[in-house]
């Protein structure tokens, strides 16, 4: 005798194996409503996301959840809540409207199933920001991982009503404004800040985009060698074409950066068409020529930055070598 009554997709069953002529009948207490049928709240609620649904109940948005059409929405793994910092985790609980903010960067006017990403595709959120889908290839025309705004789509394609839900593995974070006004925000970075304003490139980085902005902290300028601050503060021209080597045109997330070995070498293509090596080294840290990230993947409206900790200068160094292999990506 069976110990535990039998249920179905959480319906107790009442009778049980009732046959018929062409099949056999189940009674149960509760009409099964399919995935494709729940709205997105009931959605959230069935796969145990309170966590996310007291988000949503605080910000003030489950009333405009209820009844959405034609949403994707790019749900936070609890592993990324919990992963936030005590600053903005105190922010996001004290101040709503920056909670929905946050929030609703997460959610997309527009249903966009997995089958529906491209590289580079742009996607407008709520809050009127965009961000990026990025696909990766461990080998060319072999996707094997797909990010927005540099988070990993862990799961794709939780189907609602009127909603897609694809979980991530970071909160997005809405950016501050510009490349340059993101800039503004970071510390250690006001050399770089000055030299844009003294070029044209300041207006360059306020265009639309998308950029991806390699940031040389102000120590990093202070040890050059072959040429000194003064010099790029002096020569517009010279500081317009060391800053060119700085800017890609395109978003490049740290986690695009694949490790460099002799039968793999990635480059990046600069404003000004020059050719640079980046890789990951065996330490997992992302290089850029010599200079190494040491923050990654600062969102902006037109973009992203990556602080730096050299100047990428138009010559790039020589590089060891064992054997004619380049040593670079293993330091």
């Amino acid at each position: 005798m069976r110990a535990e009554k039998l249920r179905i997709n959480g319906a107790l069953v009442d009778s049980e194996n009732i046959l018929g002529t062409n099949g056999v009948i189940h009674v149960i207490d509760k009409v099964l409503i399919p995935p494709q049928a729940r709205n997105l709240l009931k959605a959230l609620e069935e796969d145990d996301r309170q966590d996310l649904l007291e988000l949503l109940e605080l910000s003030e948005m489950v009333s405009q959840l209820e009844d959405v059409q034609n949403v994707t929405f790019f749900a936070p793994s609890k592993e990324a809540i919990k992963s936030l910092s005590n600053e903005t985790r105190e922010e996001m609980m004290s101040d709503p409207e920056f909670l929905k903010k946050v929030l609703q960067h997460h959610l997309v006017p527009s249903h966009t199933p997995s089958n529906n990403f491209m590289d580079n595709k742009k996607l407008t959120t709520l809050n009127g920001h965009n961000v990026h889908i990025k696909l990766h290839e461990t080998f060319p025309g072999l996707v094997t991982a797909a990010t927005v705004q540099c988070a990993y789509i862990v799961n794709h394609d939780n189907q609602a009503c009127g909603a897609v839900i694809h979980k991530i593995n970071k909160v997005l974070m809405p950016p501050k404004g510009s490349i340059v006004e993101a800039l503004k925000h970071m510390e250690d970075h006001e050399i770089v800040l000055k030299l844009l304003q003294n070029t044209d490139l300041e207006t360059k980085l306020a265009e639309d985009g998308p950029f991806t902005f390699l940031a040389p902290t102000d120590e990093a300028f202070e040890k050059m060698r072959d040429m000194t601050v003064e010099d790029l503060q002096q020569n517009n021209t010279l500081a317009e074409k060391v800053l060119k080597l700085h800017i890609l045109p395109e978003v490049l997330c740290c986690n695009g950066v694949s490790h460099s070995s002799p039968f793999h070498r990635q480059y990046v293509r600069t404003l000004d068409g020059s050719v640079v090596p980046t890789y990951r080294g065996i330490s997992e840290r992302v290089r850029f020529g010599r200079a190494k990230v040491t923050k990654c993947d600062v969102p902006a409206t037109n973009g992203l930055v990556h602080s730096i900790n050299r100047v990428i200068l138009p010559e790039r160094p020589r590089s060891p070598t064992l054997f004619g292999m380049d040593l670079w990506p293993f330091f």
